[in-house]
């Protein structure tokens, strides 16, 4: 923006240049509820306190999934730091052998497959019941 047009703006009023403001009529205030059932309510606050407590339930699912995709990353970090430092000190060995032995030996060490995708696997087969 220019600094003529931002002069022009701040003497106008940068709500009204923005358009950031506007009026909105309160006399039908026809909101779904949680059971997808067009209701009427006469004030803000009763939308507010009806909607509370659906709202603080989403907020913990929402909370806990954030919480399981973190855990699940924490662990994929943890084999990979694991890998590097047994790789760089020598106790694993991964050149000239197979993939299916590689991958065998892992799992003996006890690395998980891929814990961020198991996660997200176990959460699809929560959701689908």
């Amino acid at each position: 923006m220019d600094p003529e047009k931002l002069m022009q703006a701040e003497i106008d009023g940068l709500h009204k240049f923005f358009k950031l403001q506007a009026t909105v009529s309160t006399t039908s205030m026809c909101v779904f509820d949680e059971n997808v059932v067009m209701r009427k309510f006469e004030h803000v606050e009763e939308i507010l306190k009806e909607f509370y407590a659906l709202r603080l339930t989403f907020y913990e699912k929402r909370k806990a999934y954030l919480e399981g995709i973190l855990n699940a990353e924490s662990l994929k970090l943890s084999n990979q730091a694991r890998f590097i430092l047994e790789k760089c000190s020598g106790e694993l060995v991964i050149e000239n052998k197979k993939k299916k032995v590689m991958i065998e030996e892992l799992r003996k060490r006890g690395y998980e497959e891929d814990p961020v995708r198991q996660w997200k696997m176990k959460q699809d087969k929560e959701a689908a019941l």
